[in-house]
């Protein structure tokens, strides 16, 4: 008997010993559990944050497209309405939650004149009876900038768009830049 005795100790000495040395393989499981958790939730913070901020500059860049797209439309209405084919310039100031501040933004579109590219007759208006009518195709630009307004003026967004616009029927009173050459050397749509 004595000898099982000795067995039984050797094993429970043994098992004691494995018991001491795995009760701190617990706590390193756990703090590594905890370390992935807090990357996961770490990078999920940084890419919601990087979201965010993509999010807001897309909204701003809309927004200056938008304005761009109505220039062209307030030029096309001009130029219908009051015969006024020139260049002109609109600005709108207002106060925005812009960045995550309410900040005084400004709005300027300006267009350029409609240079006229072509014109061709009107041979199936209407309204020629005896005088001479033509169709006419426009070239017409529009810049837009959003601006913050503050000490210093900080352009948040540009946009420049050109559009074609055909006037029909057109009194063929004025000459055409098409007959022009030299009216349009020199001239850059995205700088005037």
């Amino acid at each position: 008997m004595p000898s099982r005795t000795r067995r039984n100790l050797r094993g429970d000495v043994s098992r004691e010993k494995r018991s001491r040395g795995e009760q701190g393989s617990a706590y390193l499981i756990t703090l590594m559990v905890l370390f992935v958790l807090t990357t996961l939730g770490l990078s999920l913070s940084v890419v919601t944050q990087t979201e965010i901020l993509a999010g807001a500059q897309e909204r701003v860049l809309e927004r200056t497209f938008y304005a761009a797209e109505s220039g062209i439309e307030l030029s096309i209405a001009k130029a219908l309405a009051d015969g006024d084919f020139g260049p002109s310039m609109h600005e709108r100031a207002r106060s925005e939650l812009e960045q995550g501040k309410l900040m005084p933004i400004r709005e300027r579109v300006q267009s350029s004149t409609f240079f006229c590219l072509g014109d061709t007759p009107c041979n199936l208006c209407s309204v020629n009876q005896g005088r001479s009518y033509a169709r006419r195709n426009h070239l017409l630009a529009v810049n837009a900038s959003r601006l913050a307004d503050g000490d210093t003026e900080v352009t948040l967004g540009r946009k420049a768009l050109s559009s074609m616009v055909d006037v029909e029927p057109f009194q063929a009173i004025v000459d055409c830049l098409a007959d022009m050459p030299e009216a349009t050397s020199g001239y850059r749509f995205d700088d005037f």
